[in-house]
C-alpha cells in the first residue's frame, strides 16, 4: 500500500508541476499582451442567460424561439468615443483553429454565439455586466474579436545551458497562439495589439499592411453581420430538426469520432458497416 501511495503521490506531484508551468507561461503571455493593448479585461465567467447577458435568440419557422445560454471565459472592452468594442476570449486546453467554413456545417458556433449575444444586447443594460462604467445612452456596442486562447503547456525542444532557461520560456510564449476572428479596423486592431506582430492576434503587419494569418481572420463589420445571419439560419435549421424529432445518424466530422462513441454498436451510420 505504501508503494501505491508513493506512485500516486509522484504522479500528482508531476501533474501539479506541469499545471504550475502552464499557469506561469499563460500569465506571462497575458501580461505581455495587455502591456501592448488598450483593451481591458472587464469580466470573467460572464453568464449568457439568467443573471448575465441576454441569451442569443432565434425564432423558428413555427413561431417558437431558441435561447442559447452559456458562459464566457473572458470579456475585454475598449471605448472609442461613446462606443464600446467587445472582444470575447475562450481558453482551450488543446490546439484550436477557427474556420468560418465550419459555420455552415453547424460547427465552431460557440465563440460567435457569445460575441453576437453581447452585440445584440441593449447597451444601457450591459454597462454593468461587461464592466463598462460610463453611462452614455447614445453609444453602441460593436464586435472587436472572437478569439480562442491556447492554455496548454507547449513542447519546446532546445539545447542550451541552464542559465538560458529564459530562452526556452520565450520560445514557449511564442507558441501560445490566439486564433479566431478580428474586426478589420486599423484603429481597433492597434488598440488590441500596438505591434500587430501576430503574437496576440491572428494578423500581422507586413510591408503591404495588415494581413490575416488565415484567410478569414479579418472581418469587416458587415462581415460580422453576415456571419450573425448565417449563424441564425444554422440554429434555425438545427432547432427545427430538434422540434420534429430528427436524429439521423450522419456525423459531420468523419469516422474518427465514431470510434469513441458509446452508441457506435447500434448506430445506423452506414460508414461503420
Amino acid at each position: 500500500m505504501v508503494g501505491k501511495e508513493a506512485v500516486l503521490s509522484a504522479r500528482l506531484s508531476a501533474l501539479i508541476g506541469r499545471l504550475h508551468k502552464t499557469a506561469y507561461l499563460l500569465l506571462r503571455s497575458l501580461i505581455e499582451e495587455f502591456k501592448n493593448s488598450k483593451f481591458v479585461p472587464s469580466y470573467f465567467e460572464m453568464k449568457i442567460g439568467r443573471g448575465g447577458v441576454t441569451p442569443f435568440k432565434v425564432q423558428l419557422d413555427d413561431g417558437s424561439q431558441i435561447y442559447v445560454h452559456g458562459r464566457i471565459d473572458r470579456i475585454d472592452t475598449y471605448t472609442r468615443g461613446n462606443d464600446v468594442f467587445v472582444r470575447v476570449v475562450d481558453y482551450k486546453t488543446g490546439s484550436r483553429e477557427h474556420s468560418v467554413k465550419n459555420i455552415s456545417k453547424g460547427l465552431d458556433l460557440q465563440l460567435l454565439l457569445y460575441l453576437f449575444a453581447i452585440w445584440q444586447a441593449d447597451r444601457r443594460t450591459l454597462n454593468g455586466p461587461i464592466g463598462v462604467n460610463d453611462t452614455a445612452a447614445d453609444g453602441k456596442i460593436y464586435p472587436a474579436a472572437a478569439l480562442y486562447q491556447e492554455s496548454t503547456f507547449p513542447s519546446v525542444t532546445a539545447i542550451m545551458p541552464p542559465e538560458s532557461s529564459e530562452h526556452a520560456t520565450a520560445a514557449g510564449l511564442a507558441l501560445l497562439k490566439r486564433t479566431g476572428l478580428v474586426l478589420d479596423d486599423p484603429q481597433i486592431l492597434e488598440a488590441m495589439d500596438s505591434e500587430c506582430s501576430g503574437r496576440f492576434l491572428p494578423i500581422k503587419t507586413t510591408k503591404n499592411g495588415i494581413t490575416a494569418l488565415s484567410g478569414s481572420s479579418l472581418q469587416t463589420l458587415e462581415g460580422f453581420g453576415l456571419l450573425a445571419e448565417q449563424l441564425s439560419d444554422i440554429l434555425r435549421e438545427i432547432g427545427g430538426q430538434m422540434r420534429t424529432g430528427s436524429a439521423s445518424a450522419h456525423p459531420m466530422v468523419g469516422e474518427e469520432p465514431c470510434k469513441y462513441c458509446d452508441f457506435a454498436a447500434f448506430c445506423r451510420n452506414k460508414r461503420l458497416d
